[in-house]
């Protein structure tokens, strides 16, 4: 509605009772002549433009009962009102009134009287505390005086009470804190001194609380102190109160509240225009519910913690001590270059600042040293000047500096002072540091930190990159880890020697055995043998000498009256096998022919053979001639009675560092080394920071299989609750041989469980248990070496920052190497496992092998760590095979990056592996051998290539090309690894053909003689075995 009042339409109606004509556009005076609407009690003139006095009559409508006139220009004083005894709720506020209090003494059941914003003045009366059913009191901004009612604690249902804006002084009264239902407090713009009454901490519905504008003139915590237990609290403002200290602990933390945490509601806090001084507390953060904080214009000093990101709203200017060290923006900040402040000086204009939400963040330039503050064309803003731009950037004026693709500025990328490079991905030189040479410097999708080498969440890195953990799909991710780990026990369990405990055989080298040699040693010395036991080739197994039986070359047997044909026969008391006038069979996948009793002279190396339990006779044959070129031989005693069981242990002499016996099932195990090797060396050469083309990804990720870097690549690091903690990632790559150790101590826990609890179980793996065991846990520690000597070297290598002097881990360039980082909480696991694992391992190995080479050959040692020692014509080549990985992650993670010395190193190990394999073929076999060089060519090959790669990637990046031309090398290095994994696979399948052949099946053995006989001659071997008769 528009135009006045229609007084003369209104005042014919004569029983009206409810006039509303609020919230309209309605002007003019009120006509005396309501006063003759007798039966209305609600009138309402909201927010118009009525104007003039209220009528004196007003006061004689004695039904009403709500009366609005709020929001209006209505002058004068407020005529007398005590005729309204129903009064309920009075709004005669944001008038022009003048006078006293308007008196509504006698309306005694009001529950609402707001006068605000008007010009009232006088003090405050005391009848006000009559009005005992008051819920709203509000008299704010006016000019009444004196000292607040000391009986306002009879107003106990008071829920807003409003006085500020007026000319009140004195303490507050300790009476206002009685008013318990309270939600909404006001007294702000006064002249109150002294601190909150203690009562206020009685006030446990209040929610809004306002005492800004007042000279209390105390501390900060002095004044909020009674109200730190009020956790319903939820706008708080001090402002200009002359206040001082700090913000103490006392302020974020209460030991009396439940929670323990002050203001735990607390939505808006302004403390703004005091003295308050100190540092910002990183424990600002525990105000949880906080969005809008005002710190400004207080005497703060120091750095922003990054709390303050937890903020929706900040104003913080008018700090002149709060500076960053660094000259930076918190990273939580960004800059809206679109709406800047031209700086006094008038060379340059700073941006406004805003949380990363887009709320406003008040923060002076001078906090970030002006880094922020556009400069003239070809400067830049530092330190509050504009310096010369640097090298490698570009400063156009309207921005800092536009830093070229591929470095990253330090200290700070918003006060550069020098530009490092950054590690480049693909032949292309691609770069996670600022990658379209754009300003502000930003780091690629997913990249954060210092030189961008940092993941955000819920990314991982791989290759150089940070991928989104969307894309790594967690079914995949499980089951490779669960190839992994089954692998590992497939190959463990391909290791072990296999001697059956009944009728099986045992095979030995005739290149260290000479069995005609025995016999004619034999015949020249007939009778006891026991002499033989100072021999120093004999070692004497102390279990099998009390309760077996063994064979002498006198024909006697320990309790029966049967003979060996021949002479030969068996003895309780001796020690040891005479080969003399025994009866032998020999047979060979070439030939089978009998062996003769002679032979030419030759040195013997003697051997002690387990001997069966309950043995009786063994029968006689004819001996013939054994062929020299013979594969394998067995030599077959008959033995009577079906109890026979090897109980002994079948030691072989180790003669001038030459091992002279394979056992059956460890074939495989040179093949297994090498494939791992091999694949750990090429994963070690793909860590190096090379600009590896994506060509060459399936390459790595097959080679990084059976490395700890297989969390990276198949994103296992997505499971961590923080994939950014360097901590975690550490331990991450331990999870590896960690689970695969873990796994095989329960599997060893739940069969020895039931090995006791079933007999069944522990015939079978009784005797073998606990050596499985020992052999599978080894084989894990010998796995993931290298891998763990790399992860282990790069805690160790760090860099020093040329502009601040701070270390950083060469790997992960936003970690420093300080006593208050993440790498302080692993460099102790870190020389834990140097000291124990990576140096000592290798040393305990050497001294183990040198100590024990005369009994390598055991059933037990080889049951348990055969697959170490087996493979070698020398059984210390493990060692040397050890310390070559020691210095390939040495070099690898060590060495500095950007050093040539990491590269010429790397070299010379590699020509080295190269050069002793060559010179002492320390394989056993010749395909292994063979196989060995070429998987150390093809890692040299792949090690050229990235050389190649990084030349070809700097070139492109000086002259903007794609470096296409070199992917033939890529291709390359992919021909050269496929052709030498299709030979390791060809060489495993062959190894696993030839231990079935043991079977002595007649496919497998016809397949062996012609088609895998001319690739590696078969290791000699004697085997005894039992018969029944």
């Amino acid at each position: 509605m528009t135009g006045t009042i229609p007084s003369d339409i209104i005042c014919s109606w004569t029983k009206i009772q409810e006039l509303t004509l609020g919230v309209n556009e309605i002007s003019g005076t009120i006509d005396p002549c309501i006063c003759t609407l007798t039966d209305i009690f609600l009138i309402s003139f909201t927010e118009s433009e009525i104007t003039g006095p209220l009528p004196e009559c007003i006061g004689q409508l004695t039904q009403m009962k709500y009366a609005w006139f709020d929001s209006n220009f209505l002058t004068g004083t407020v005529p007398d009102l005590s005729s309204w005894t129903d009064l309920q709720q009075m709004d005669l506020s944001a008038n022009l009134f003048s006078g006293s209090f308007p008196d509504v003494s006698y309306s005694l059941n009001a529950t609402v009287v707001n006068v605000g914003a008007n010009n009232f003045s006088g003090i405050i009366p005391d009848w006000l505390c009559d009005l005992t059913h008051l819920k709203t009191l509000n008299f704010q901004s006016n000019e009444f005086e004196g000292y607040l009612p000391t009986c306002v604690d009879n107003l106990v249902n008071m829920v807003s009470f409003r006085a500020a804006g007026n000319n009140l002084v004195g303490d507050l009264p300790p009476q206002i804190g009685y008013m318990t239902k309270v939600k909404y407090l006001a007294l702000s713009s006064n002249q109150f001194t002294g601190v909150l009454p203690s009562t206020f901490s009685q006030m446990d519905s209040l929610l809004w609380l306002d005492v800004s504008n007042n000279p209390f003139g105390v501390t900060v915590l002095d004044l909020v102190y009674p109200i730190l237990t009020l956790s319903n609290l939820m706008y708080l403002n001090i402002a200009n109160c002359s206040l001082t200290g700090k913000l103490d602990y006392q302020l974020f933390w209460n030991d009396e509240l439940e929670s323990g945490f002050v203001f735990l509601n607390l939505v808006n806090f302004d403390m703004s225009h005091n003295h308050i001084s100190g540092t910002i507390p990183s424990i600002v953060q525990w105000w949880y519910s906080l969005l809008r904080l005002d710190m400004s214009d207080n005497d703060f000093y120091g750095e922003l913690p990054p709390a303050m990101a937890s903020f929706q709203s900040v104003i913080i200017n008018g700090n002149p001590d709060l500076h960053s060290t660094e000259g930076a923006l918190p990273p939580y900040l960004t800059a809206d270059e679109s709406n800047s402040v031209v700086n006094n000086t008038g060379h340059f204009s700073c941006p406004v600042t805003h949380s990363k939400s887009g709320d406003e963040f008040m923060l002076d330039p001078d906090y970030y040293d002006f880094s922020l503050c556009a400069c003239a064309g070809n400067y830049y803003g530092i330190n509050g000047t504009c310096q010369p731009c640097l090298s490698n950037a570009y400063c156009p004026g309207a921005q800092t500096v536009h830093v070229n693709p591929g470095y990253f500025p330090i200290p700070s990328a918003q006060q550069p002072q020098l530009l490092i490079p950054c590690q480049t991905v693909g032949l292309s030189g691609q770069t996670a540091c600022n990658p379209d040479g754009t300003a502000p410097f930003v780091c690629a999708d997913g990249h954060i930190g210092r030189k961008c080498a940092q993941c955000k969440l819920h990314h991982y890195m791989y290759g150089g990159r940070c991928r989104n953990c969307s894309d790594a799909d967690a079914g995949v991710s499980a089951m490779i880890l669960v190839v992994v780990v089954f692998g590992v026990l497939f190959i463990v369990y391909r290791l072990r020697p296999t001697v059956r405990p009944r009728g099986d055989s045992f095979r030995f080298s005739t290149s260290s055995v000479n069995i005609s040699a025995l016999q004619k040693q034999q015949q020249n010395r007939p009778g006891d043998m026991t002499p033989e036991l100072e021999s120093p080739h004999f070692i004497p197994d102390p279990e099998t000498s009390r309760d077996s039986s063994f064979m002498t070359s006198s024909g006697r047997t320990s309790s029966s009256s049967s003979g060996v044909g021949g002479g030969g026969g068996l003895d309780s008391g001796s020690k040891f096998i005479s080969m003399s006038n025994m009866s032998t069979m020999v047979e060979s996948p070439m030939t089978t022919s009998r062996m003769s009793n002679s032979s030419s002279p030759m040195d013997t190396t003697r051997f002690l053979i387990p001997t069966f339990e309950h043995s009786k006779t063994i029968p006689s044959s004819s001996p013939a001639s054994m062929g020299e070129d013979d594969a394998d031989m067995h030599i077959s005693g008959g033995i009577s009675g079906g109890a026979g069981r090897l109980t002994g242990e079948d030691l072989v002499e180790v003669k001038n560092d030459k091992i002279s016996a394979m056992p059956r099932g460890l074939t495989s195990a040179g093949t297994f080394k090498i494939t791992q090797l091999y694949l750990q060396m090429v994963s070690s050469v793909f860590s190096i920071h090379f600009p590896w083309p994506e060509l060459l990804s399936p390459f790595s990720n097959s080679a990084s299989v059976i490395s700890l870097s297989i969390g990276q690549i198949f994103g296992f690091g997505c499971w961590l609750p923080d994939p950014t903690s360097y901590i975690q990632n550490f331990y991450m790559s331990l999870a590896m041989p960690g689970t695969l150790m873990g796994i095989g101590l329960v599997l060893f826990l739940i069969v020895l469980f039931l090995s006791y609890m079933l007999p069944s179980i522990r015939r079978r793996f009784g005797e073998t248990l606990i050596c499985d065991f020992i052999r599978y846990e080894a084989y894990v520690l010998f796995l993931f070496y290298l891998p763990t000597a790399k992860l282990v070297m790069s805690t160790f290598n760090c860099e020093t920052d040329p502009i601040s002097g701070i270390r950083y881990v060469a790997a992960s360039p936003y970690v420093e190497c300080s006593s208050t980082s993440e790498w302080a909480g692993v460099l102790p696991a870190a020389i834990v496992l140097l000291l124990v694992y990576i140096l000592g391992f290798p040393l305990v190995l050497f001294i183990w092998l040198v100590r024990r080479r005369q009994i390598l050959i055991t059933y037990k040692m080889n049951r348990r760590l055969g697959f170490v020692y087996q493979p070698f014509r020398v059984f210390w080549f493990e060692f040397v095979l050890i310390l070559r990985s020691l210095l390939l992650s040495i070099s690898t993670s060590l060495l500095p990056a950007s050093s040539a010395l990491r590269n010429f190193v790397v070299l010379i190990v590699l020509s080295t592996a190269i050069t002793l394999h060559l010179s002492i073929k320390p394989f056993r076999t010749r395909s292994d051998n063979v196989l060995e060089m070429l998987s150390l060519f093809s890692v040299v090959i792949t090690f050229g290539a990235g050389l190649i790669f990084d030349i070809a990637a700097s070139h492109n990046a000086q002259h903007g090309t794609d470096g296409g031309d070199v992917l033939a090398v890529a291709w390359l290095v992919l021909l050269i690894a496929a052709f030498v994994l299709a030979a390791i696979v060809f060489t495993l399948a062959k190894n696993v053909w030839h231990d079935m052949s043991e079977a002595n099946s007649g496919v497998v053995m016809w397949f062996r003689r012609n088609v895998f006989s001319h690739f590696q001659r078969a290791t000699p071997t004697i085997t005894i075995s039992s018969n029944s008769s």
